[in-house]
């Protein structure tokens, strides 16, 4: 779980000074702090709605398949008949 978290630590460090890289802040400034903390957190709340739609589609996916109800009954008949005819065969 340590690993995790200092996982995801470091990602938000590494993405923060991507984002002052690309804005060209200095974080020694007041101002380009604000700036580079609002950044920050847009980025933070889209990668959450990301992560939220990402989950949201995987939920509503149907994982199992579908079982093709007339395939099923011809298998069924098919060894009723088996059954059947192997007890004709015993008498």
């Amino acid at each position: 779980m340590k690993a995790v978290i200092l996982t995801i630590i470091a990602i938000i460090i590494i993405m923060t000074i991507i984002i002052s890289v690309g804005f060209n802040l200095n974080p020694a400034n007041k101002e380009d702090r604000k700036v580079l903390t609002k950044e920050t957190t847009l980025w933070l709340k889209s990668v959450g709605n990301n992560f939220k739609n990402l989950v949201g589609l995987t939920v509503q996916q149907r994982w199992a398949p579908d079982l093709n109800e007339s395939r099923l009954n011809k298998s069924e008949s098919k060894s009723e008949e088996d059954n059947s005819s192997s007890q004709e065969g015993r008498k």
